[in-house]
């Protein structure tokens, strides 16, 4: 369960930190607001979230904090899973090699995830510069993790949209390019979820095979 759970927070917050420091640095050359609010103060605003996120989790204090809140809450589960994420990182802390090299491949993932949506945009005829993307893109997968809509659907058209009339594109375009987009994603993901399954199934094999041996 620690094993687990560390795995999944560092995947997460590796993804993060990789999209906070791709769209801070492009959003810091590129003069855009919307409603006139820079982009830039926008990333700003996630990257206090995200280093308010990991003090809670690293800080031993903090930590110390949380957990004496959640025991005097009875909410000893939580308790009990928060210390052994806890645990897991603080080891993993040991591992900087590791740490390095899951931060670098969320970076190379998330700028693969980029040009797809670039090429999805050359698909449909509609040019804009590649770096307006590196800000855009980033922007979009932060705020579609906040779990408002069922994967994101109509909240990633509508931001798709806010961001993309800012330079001047109309409504039926930027949404067809988040309808592209999303199919794109969901179509790709078919083989792993089809994989997925199939181990689940082995696996169930295994335990029922184990049991009627013994």
């Amino acid at each position: 369960m620690s094993t687990t759970l560390t795995t999944t927070v560092l995947e997460r917050s590796a993804g993060l930190c990789a999209l906070l420091v791709i769209g801070t640095l492009f959003a810091s050359l590129e003069n855009i607001s919307v409603e006139g609010i820079p982009l830039l103060y926008v990333f700003l605003v996630f990257i206090t979230l995200y280093l308010l996120g990991n003090l809670m989790l690293f800080h031993s204090w903090m930590h110390r904090k949380i957990s004496f809140f959640l025991r005097k809450r009875h909410l000893q589960q939580i308790e009990a899973k928060m210390e052994l994420v806890y645990g897991g990182l603080s080891r993993l802390l040991g591992n900087r090699s590791s740490m390095i090299m899951a931060f670098l491949l969320s970076l190379l993932i998330q700028l693969l995830a980029v040009v797809i949506v670039w090429i999805a945009a050359l698909a449909i005829d509609i040019h804009a510069p590649f770096g307006i993307f590196l800000i855009f893109v980033p922007l979009i997968n932060l705020s579609i993790m906040v779990p408002l809509t069922i994967n994101g659907i109509g909240l990633r058209e509508s931001l798709f949209y806010l961001l993309f009339s800012q330079i001047g594109f109309p409504v039926e375009m930027a949404v067809s390019l988040s309808l592209v987009t999303f199919f794109v994603y969901l179509l790709t993901a078919i083989p792993g979820s089809i994989l997925y399954s199939l181990y689940k199934r082995e696996e169930h094999l295994d335990e029922m095979v184990a049991k009627a041996e013994s």
